[in-house]
């Protein structure tokens, strides 16, 4: 039998410049069986950095020659296309429209007010030329009361407030507000609209809680709907101008006999 110590062999590929299978073995995969010296350590270490240094150095070096050629080895992510929300791009005209009207109606009321011949235009705007010119959040305050025409309310709803107002950034926004004396029947939803989501954040009480609490989430379908119907309401309300009419869906099941919050939801 042959005593010559058995040493391992190793065979690997090719490396990509056609070096041969010759060539010799890195120093990760060298026989470790006899003990090193310090030196020894140190030069098996300084052999793995230049291997790894040379390795990164290669791809690199592939990588741009590929790229350079005009193909691109890397897999590019999947790029995910959103698609717009139509019962939000709706609302988003509405929003618009409302603006634009509120412009149109401050502008009239101060052009009426410095040139007697522009009373006309005021008029057909139902500017009331008379006493000063109210501002941007009282014309807000006085759409929102068009609410209780929108929607129902009973003896223990003081106030029912719906009503569009983007918010400092430009942010679309509809807001529906309920007061009462009675915390189940008090909440405010608030809507933030953008062309692919409608989302909601609704503040009211939770009797499980016994407090008042706020939800986050993106509204349904059947939300979406009901908060469409009641902005083209709202619209035609203030603007005395129909914008789109359709069929318009129900705002809510049939009154129980203890109204509560989910009874006057654009959610219900």
């Amino acid at each position: 039998m042959d005593n010559q110590k058995d040493h391992t062999m190793y065979q690997v590929p090719a490396p990509k410049h056609g070096e041969s299978f010759d060539a010799p073995v890195p120093a990760e995969m060298q026989d470790v069986s006899s003990v090193l010296t310090d030196e020894a350590v140190r030069q098996r270490f300084d052999d793995i950095a230049r291997e790894e240094i040379a390795r990164a150095y290669n791809e690199i070096t592939q990588d741009l020659e590929m790229s350079l050629s005009g193909y691109e080895t890397r897999k590019q992510p999947q790029v995910e296309v959103l698609s717009q929300h139509p019962v939000a791009m709706e609302l988003l005209d509405i929003g618009n429209n409302i603006e634009r009207y509120r412009a149109e109606y401050l502008d009239s009321f101060k052009a009426a007010k410095k040139n007697p011949l522009k009373k006309v235009a005021g008029k057909l705007l139902g500017t009331n030329a008379k006493g000063p010119a109210p501002s941007y959040g009282t014309l807000v305050d006085r759409e929102s009361r068009h609410a209780t025409k929108i929607f129902p309310k009973d003896a223990d709803v003081s106030t029912v407030k719906f009503f569009y107002l983007p918010d400092e950034r430009g942010t679309p926004q509809w807001f529906h507000e309920q007061h009462s004396h009675v915390p189940a029947k008090k909440f405010t939803n608030t809507y933030t609209v953008s062309e692919y989501a409608i989302a909601k954040s609704s503040t009211y009480f939770d009797p499980r809680y016994n407090k008042f609490v706020n939800s986050p989430a993106y509204v349904s379908d059947q939300e979406a709907q009901n908060l469409l119907y009641a902005s083209k309401k709202y619209y035609e309300e203030v603007t005395g101008k129909p914008y789109v009419k359709l069929a318009a869906p129900r705002l809510r099941p049939e009154q129980a006999s203890e109204p509560v919050k989910s009874d006057f939801d654009l959610a219900a």
